[in-house]
């Protein structure tokens, strides 16, 4: 039940506060994804091979396994920093994801219908 209530609160962020935080001029791919690198220096291994995959995921926009990769971080047990750094990234995955989509890229679209049929948080 709390790993449901948590999906919801950041599935919340991410698709009604950040757009709405984000502002409306197009802003650069990677440049705040990458400020959120050095959040996960001190994680074991895996955590931080997760949190390296999800940001290369990012980057080059597989907004569907970036939110997959990023969800499975969201419910680890993480720092106050992380938990931001996840979410913020979350957010500004969706946020390229929603714009894109606007402007008809197939990739974006498709995401959308992906993450309609298969949330992170239900089983294949």
């Amino acid at each position: 039940m709390a790993t449901l209530k948590l999906f919801c609160k950041i599935f919340f962020i991410s698709v009604v506060v950040a757009p709405l935080l984000a502002g409306c001029g197009p802003k650069p791919g990677g440049e705040s994804i990458a400020a959120n690198v050095n959040s996960f220096d001190n994680t074991p291994n895996a955590v931080k091979q997760r949190w390296s995959a999800a940001l290369e995921a990012a980057k080059t926009n597989d907004y569907v396994g970036a939110q997959n990769l990023l969800y499975g971080l969201s419910l680890r047990e993480l720092t106050d920093e992380q938990r931001q750094a996840v979410s913020k990234t979350l957010a500004e995955v969706y946020q390229r994801m929603s714009t894109a989509a606007k402007k008809g890229d197939p990739a974006a679209l498709k995401a959308f219908e992906e993450l309609r049929r298969h949330t992170p948080n239900r089983l294949r």
